[in-house]
């Protein structure tokens, strides 16, 4: 699938995609929210590991959702969890 074909489809079928074994899907996501993962982990984290955290999140939810655990939609939500868990329960 092309970058624009991707940008279209809906993060409920990227993560059957991603349960597929599809790695387009998983770099989508990852895409899709990483600017935001950034910003959220700054307002619950010191920004000097905001970076660790929010790349640590974004690679959990992916390999979480890859290994068919977790939520069929709602991406954004899965995410939010692992950004807002206090560092020291990593």
């Amino acid at each position: 699938m092309t970058d624009a074909t991707m940008h279209h489809i809906s993060d409920q079928d990227l993560i059957r995609m991603l349960r597929a074994k599809n790695p387009d899907a998983a770099a989508e996501l990852f895409g899709r929210y990483h600017d935001w993962s950034e910003h959220l982990t700054r307002t619950h984290h010191p920004r000097a590991v905001t970076a660790d955290v929010s790349i640590t999140a974004l690679t959990r939810t992916i390999l979480h959702l890859r290994s068919t655990t977790g939520p069929t939609e709602r991406f954004s939500s899965y995410l939010r969890t692992f950004i807002t868990q206090p560092i020291s329960a990593r």
